[in-house]
C-alpha cells in the first residue's frame, strides 16, 4: 500500500493524503521520497492550480517514524545526514513548490507535523487539532524544520516552544501565526475559489519572490548536519532510550 494517495478533480485542485493511519501517518523514509517526489511533478505540471494536504485516520502527522527512531539510536552521524538530508529536501520541496499549498490539519501534528504546517501557504486546522514542536522531550531540537517554523511564528513564540517541548492547540496555534483558520469545509471552498481566481505564475513569482527575501534555503546544510550531530549525543541516545523503554529520561526532577 503506497504511503501517499494523490486525487485530482476537473478544476487542477489536487488532494494529496498522507496514508499511513495506523502510525498516526508518521514519516518514514519512503514516505519522505514519494512527498518530494509528487510536490516536484505537480510543481511542474502547469494543470495543476492548487495543492490540498491532509492526514488520513484521526491525525494529520505524528512527526518521525518510531522504527525510525529506533534504528537512528545506533545511527553514525552519516547515517544520521543522510536521513536529515531527505527530510530537509522534502520540507525544501513543499517550501519552494510553485503552487498554493494548502493544509487540512486534525488531530496530532507534532514535530515534522508542525513542520508541513510551516511549509504550507495556507493551513487550515480542527477545533481539536494538536500541534507540539517537543524534540527537547528527547535530547533533540527541531533543527530541519526551524528556519520554516521561525518565519511563520517568529521567534519569541520560537523561543517558548521550542525550549518548552509543549504542545499547543489550534487556537493557540492562530494567534501565533502558524496556520490561519479553524476548520471549516466552507473555508476551504472559499480559499481554494481564491487561488483559482488568481493568476498562475503570477501566484508562482510571489512565492518565489517570499522565498528570496526570506532566504529559509540558506540554513539548509546547517541544519541538517547539526541534527546529524545532535542525535548521536549522550543527551539524545538517553532520550530516545527512554522515550521507547516508556520509562523518564533521566534529567527530569518530577
Amino acid at each position: 500500500m503506497s504511503s501517499i494517495v494523490v486525487q485530482n478533480d476537473d478544476r487542477g485542485v489536487t488532494t494529496i493524503i498522507l496514508n499511513r493511519a495506523d502510525v498516526h501517518n508518521a514519516f518514514n523514509r519512503a514516505m519522505m521520497v514519494e512527498l518530494t517526489e509528487i510536490f516536484t511533478a505537480l510543481g511542474n505540471d502547469s494543470s495543476i492550480r492548487v495543492i490540498i494536504l491532509q492526514g488520513s485516520g484521526k491525525s494529520f502527522c505524528a512527526g518521525a517514524d518510531l522504527e525510525e527512531m529506533k534504528a537512528s539510536k545506533d545511527a553514525t552521524v552519516d547515517e544520521n545526514l543522510s536521513h536529515a538530508h531527505i527530510l530537509s529536501r522534502m520540507f525544501s520541496t513543499i517550501n519552494q513548490c510553485p503552487k498554493p499549498v494548502v493544509s487540512m490539519v486534525r488531530g496530532v501534528a507534532f514535530g515534522g507535523g508542525t513542520g508541513l504546517a510551516a511549509v504550507s501557504d495556507v493551513v487550515i486546522a480542527s477545533d481539536d487539532a494538536m500541534f507540539g514542536l517537543t524534540e527537547v522531550k528527547l535530547g533533540l531540537i527541531p533543527a530541519v524544520i526551524a528556519p520554516y517554523v521561525l518565519a511563520k511564528i517568529g521567534e519569541s513564540h520560537a523561543r517558548d516552544l521550542f525550549l518548552s517541548g509543549r504542545k499547543f492547540d489550534a487556537h493557540h496555534a492562530l494567534k501565533i501565526g502558524l496556520i490561519h483558520h479553524i476548520h471549516t469545509s466552507a473555508k476551504l471552498e472559499s480559499i481554494v475559489a481564491d487561488f483559482l481566481s488568481a493568476a498562475p505564475q503570477a501566484i508562482a513569482h510571489a512565492k518565489a519572490l517570499i522565498a528570496k527575501i526570506g532566504a529559509v534555503h540558506e540554513h539548509q546544510s546547517f541544519t541538517e548536519h547539526l541534527i546529524a550531530t545532535i542525535r548521536v549525543g549522550n543527551e539524545a541516545q538517553e532520550g530516545l532510550d527512554a522515550f521507547l523503554n516508556k520509562r523518564k529520561q533521566n534529567w527530569c526532577t518530577s
